[in-house]
This record gives structure tokens, C-alpha cells and sequence, in this order.
């Protein structure tokens, strides 16, 4: 065990030598970034799922969705933000209930069962027999076949953790959060003052939080850029991160400061920064697709070595060795002292900052477009019929007809809210006052 202030939690004796190491390293101004990732499974391209835009196959998705999920402690179902990922090509498994649902996954990729009258999660690969959970009753596994190499993708689901298939079955995502937490907190102890700075503060999740926050941090500090994806869920995304940091590498060194990214997938990083900066690659992973908080170590060289033999395949081959394999033993990050439900507001405050970026720039766009429908329907007397040949678009002329509808509905909302704030701002004073 190790002793924080008035915190205790054990800490893998390799892990704790190498952030030691780590610790040195950036006393001496070296480039004190760590990359922990891990996704544990993934779906067939194929695989419909349930959008708040309709039914959708994972490889036409955006990289952004309102995804449908089950709320487990309510028993009941929403809409929630969602991050379609890229997995790569891979093996993938078919498994067909008895009810004639048929899913494509690959062995990795956990889904919820029914074992000992509870719900618990499993690997594709342990599931034998049972009951699949589905989103309004349980069906019986029929049977599992090997199917060959697909093209892959997963769903980042941030809170709930899973996402519901369009034939109703529920799978489920993962995360790496307290792992990377325990590490920060241990790189931000100091043992002079017997305190670690790390606290709620240190967790950023956009672009603009990471650089408030290393701008703000004093000298020693640890920051955990917490499933930093999320802030752009692109390729171009992960490139504005990584340059930002590059642009700050030289105040990071000078203040002393570890950082921690958590990411997807290590190959979502471009050459350059993957090779180069991080000193160090955390993979989370699931040795019988049960227990979590187990993971591999790869130091600078087993890391560059990894990058070039994985990549293709987005993988982590066996003959790819780690400097050895530990556990978190955390199960949360109320452990070291993070109030859990703040952590948990701060972060779906964000997820709703970057939607409501994406809606808003989007609804621009939107409204320009119907704004012209208008002018072409009063000015140019365009039939509906005529608009999509007219305007060269593949839209139908009803989709077009009903668009324009709520179109002219939300500004007549908007034109009211106006007014109403006018009515407040300008109110005429009352009779007896103006006598």
C-alpha cells in the first residue's frame, strides 16, 4: 500500500519505478506525457443501430450521434451523445439468438447477460450459452460462428456505456479514466508537504480546458486530458490536440508538468507524436472479459515497436512484448478524493458544449438553405415539385416542403422569444406612475 496524505491505495511496484523514472525525467525538462488506452470490442460495419436520425449502419455514421441507451438504474431508455470510432479490419464473430436476431462482432466486444439472476458484461469469446439481454426482455444464445475479416467500428458512450442495436440488443463500450487518475494523482504527490495537487480541476476534456489548464498549473502539477476524443471526435480533432501541445511544450517543461491522454486507440495519434513524445503507453485491457483494471506497460521502445507492428491492423499482437502487466485495484476515482457525481457533471457538461457547438453551426447552415427556399418560393415562384431538380439536390420535394415548415416554425419561436424579452426590457411604467 501506498500512503497518500490520508489516502491509501496500492500501486504496482513496476508502474510506481517507472513514474519514478518518469519523475526524474521531468525534473531534467524531458517531455512528461503518458498515453493510456483501450477499447476492448467491436462491431461489424454492417451493424444497424438506433439514431435519434433514424436506423443507421455503423460505417455510414458520423463521427458525432444521439445514440439510443439503456439507463439500467431506471429501467428505461434514451437518447444520448455518442462517438462512432473506426476500429479498423478485424475478425468477426456472428451470434444469432433464438428469437432470429443475428449480431457481427469480434471476440472482444461485450455484450450484457443474464448470469445468477444479474446482468453482468462478457466478452463475446466467453459466451457460451444464456440469455442476451435486449432492451425490453432477455433472448437465448443459439449460436456463435466465426465469419472472417470485416472492417470494424465502436461506439464511445459517455455515463450510460452502452448503446442499443436497431434489433434491440444492448452492447456495451468501455473506459480508462481511473487508472490514468491514480497515475496523475501519484505524479502530482509531493512528498515534502505529504499532498498530491491533483484534484477536479486537473481534468480537462476540450482543447480550451487542456490549455486553461496547463496555463494555469504551477510547477509539479499533473493534468489528465480525460478521453480527450470526445472534444472533436476527429482525426482533425486529435491533430489540434496535439498540436496545441506541441505548442506548449516548452512551458510544460518548464513547469515541470506530467500529462496524461487518454484516448480510444494509441493509432488515432499521427506518426510523429506517437513515436516521439510519450514516454510511455498504458493498454487497458480484459483478461477474460470479466474483470477490468488490469493492463500492459510499454516503455518508449516496446511503444515505437508497437506503433509500427499494430498499425495496419489496429491491433496489439501477442509478439509485441510489455514491460509487464498490472492492476489498477480502483475501482473508482471517489478514491482519491474526486467527488464522483461532480466529476460526472463537469464531463456531460462538455459532451453538451460540444454538441450544442456542432447543432448550432450546423442549424446555420440549415436555416441559410430554407431561407432561400423561401426567397425562390416568393420570388421566383418555384413549385415544390420542381425545387429538387431546380436546386440539383437528392432531396424529395415533400422532405424539402416539411423542412421548410419547421424551419418557419422555429422562427416564428425565436421572433416571439424576442419580442417577449423586448416587452420585459422596454415594460410601459403603470398608469398611476405616468399621472
Amino acid at each position: 500500500m501506498l500512503k497518500v496524505t490520508d489516502k491509501q491505495f496500492w500501486i504496482h511496484p513496476y508502474l510506481k519505478s517507472n513514474l519514478d523514472l518518469l519523475k526524474e525525467a521531468i525534473r531534467n525538462k524531458w517531455d512528461g506525457i503518458m498515453i493510456g488506452d483501450g477499447m476492448e470490442g467491436c462491431l461489424s460495419g454492417e451493424t444497424e443501430i438506433v439514431t435519434k436520425e433514424g436506423l443507421k449502419q455503423l460505417k455510414d455514421c458520423n463521427r458525432q450521434e444521439i445514440v439510443w441507451s439503456k439507463d439500467f438504474e431506471q429501467n428505461t431508455s434514451l437518447f444520448v451523445p455518442a462517438i462512432v470510432i473506426n476500429s479498423g479490419i478485424k475478425e468477426v464473430f456472428e451470434l444469432e439468438l433464438e428469437d432470429g436476431k443475428i449480431v457481427k462482432a469480434t471476440k472482444d466486444h461485450k455484450f450484457f447477460i443474464i448470469r445468477d439472476n444479474k446482468i453482468i458484461e462478457e466478452k463475446l469469446s466467453n459466451i457460451k450459452s444464456g440469455y442476451i439481454c435486449c432492451e425490453s426482455y432477455n433472448s437465448k444464445v443459439k449460436s456463435i460462428k466465426h465469419i472472417g475479416k470485416e472492417q470494424t467500428y465502436d461506439l464511445k458512450v459517455p455515463y450510460y456505456n452502452n448503446f442499443i442495436l436497431a434489433n434491440s440488443i444492448i452492447t456495451h463500450n468501455s473506459g480508462k479514466t481511473v487508472l490514468a487518475a491514480k497515475c496523475c494523482y501519484y505524479m502530482a504527490y509531493n512528498e515534502k508537504t505529504g499532498k498530491s495537487t491533483f484534484n477536479i480541476d486537473s481534468i480537462a476534456w476540450t482543447s480550451k480546458q487542456i490549455e486553461k489548464a496547463i496555463q494555469n498549473a504551477n510547477p509539479g502539477d499533473s493534468i489528465l486530458c480525460d478521453e480527450f476524443v470526445l472534444a472533436g471526435l476527429s482525426t482533425d480533432a486529435m491533430t489540434e490536440m496535439q498540436n496545441l501541445l506541441i505548442k506548449y511544450f516548452t512551458l510544460i517543461r518548464k513547469k515541470r508538468l506530467f500529462i496524461y491522454l487518454v484516448v480510444p486507440y494509441f493509432y488515432l495519434l499521427r506518426r510523429y507524436f506517437a513515436l516521439g513524445r510519450p514516454r510511455a503507453l498504458i493498454h487497458i485491457f480484459s483478461p477474460d472479459g470479466i474483470k477490468r483494471g488490469y493492463y500492459r506497460f510499454y516503455n518508449y521502445e516496446q511503444k515505437r515497436y508497437l506503433y509500427f507492428k499494430g498499425i495496419k491492423t489496429w491491433s496489439y499482437p501477442k509478439d509485441c512484448d510489455s514491460s509487464f502487466i498490472g492492476e489498477s485495484r480502483i475501482k473508482n476515482i471517489s478514491e482519491l478524493g474526486i467527488d464522483e457525481e461532480e466529476y460526472e457533471r463537469r464531463k456531460d457538461k462538455a459532451i453538451q458544449g460540444i454538441f450544442k457547438k456542432k447543432d448550432d453551426k450546423v442549424n446555420k447552415y440549415i436555416d441559410r438553405f430554407y431561407h432561400l427556399i423561401g426567397y425562390l418560393r416568393e420570388k421566383e415562384s418555384y413549385m415544390w415539385k420542381e425545387m429538387p431538380i431546380k436546386l440539383g439536390i437528392g432531396m424529395s420535394y415533400v422532405a424539402i416542403q416539411r423542412g421548410y415548415s419547421r424551419y418557419l416554425e422555429r422562427m416564428m419561436d425565436k421572433e416571439s422569444k424576442e419580442a417577449e424579452k423586448d416587452r420585459i426590457k422596454f415594460k410601459m411604467p403603470e398608469k398611476s406612475k405616468l399621472d
